[in-house]
């Protein structure tokens, strides 16, 4: 079995802004639960995390499924 956090992978420019994308909003949404004014928004930034996180896990795999062959 390969350790998983050694495995190399290259990004590109885009998949690099859906990292930062995924990672804003899941701060987003962790801020917002403590600041009442901000917890409007939550079900804005949520769902946007899970399907960046859930793109971004996609890209991985494919990624490391290329990089096998």
């Amino acid at each position: 079995m390969r350790n998983f956090f050694k495995i190399q992978t290259t990004w590109s420019t885009m998949e690099l802004g859906l990292i930062k994308l995924c990672l804003a909003c899941l701060w987003v949404s962790a801020g917002a639960y403590f600041h009442e004014y901000l917890i409007d928004y939550i079900w804005l930034f949520l769902p946007v995390f899970f399907v960046t996180g859930i793109w971004l896990w996609y890209l991985w795999i494919k990624k490391i499924k290329a990089n096998e062959k």
